[in-house]
């Protein structure tokens, strides 16, 4: 949160977000990606693009009701595939985070992205609703 907010004083036009669920190195204060977008937006207008701990349409939906603009774009470790499957460390970082814990089959990645975002919309229909009627029910 800390290094957010200097960077957005020193004029930043926007921050990826990662807590300590994604995939890589980190900052040893484990902050959830969930807790600092919360905590950037309550401070910031800065748009922020959410990585790290999203793995499905429940996590794009949690992301974007906390002041996420985006998620990382697809093509970001498009090296990715020469890593997993021909064993090209130098394609891009392997990278694996706390939500690789929720994936329990192997998909192709079409078929993944299309089933996010379908979940997404499904919730943010649902959520829709509920505001309009004014209730939790």
């Amino acid at each position: 949160m800390e290094a957010a907010l200097k960077c957005v004083d020193a004029g930043i036009d926007g921050l990826v977000v990662e807590g300590a669920e994604g995939g890589g190195f980190k900052n040893p204060e484990e902050v959830s990606t969930l807790v600092l977008l919360q905590g950037i937006r309550a401070r910031s207008d800065v748009p922020m693009i959410a990585a790290g701990g999203i793995c499905d349409g429940r996590g794009m939906a949690a992301a974007f009701a906390l002041g996420a603009e985006g998620l990382m774009a697809p093509d970001a470790l498009k090296g990715i595939r020469d890593v997993y499957f021909h064993g090209d460390m130098e394609a891009a970082p392997a990278l694996a985070g706390q939500s690789a814990g929720p994936i329990d089959e192997v998909k192709p990645a079409k078929e993944i992205i299309e089933e996010t975002v379908a979940q997404f919309f499904a919730i943010a229909g649902r959520l829709g609703g509920l505001a309009a009627a004014k209730t939790f029910g």
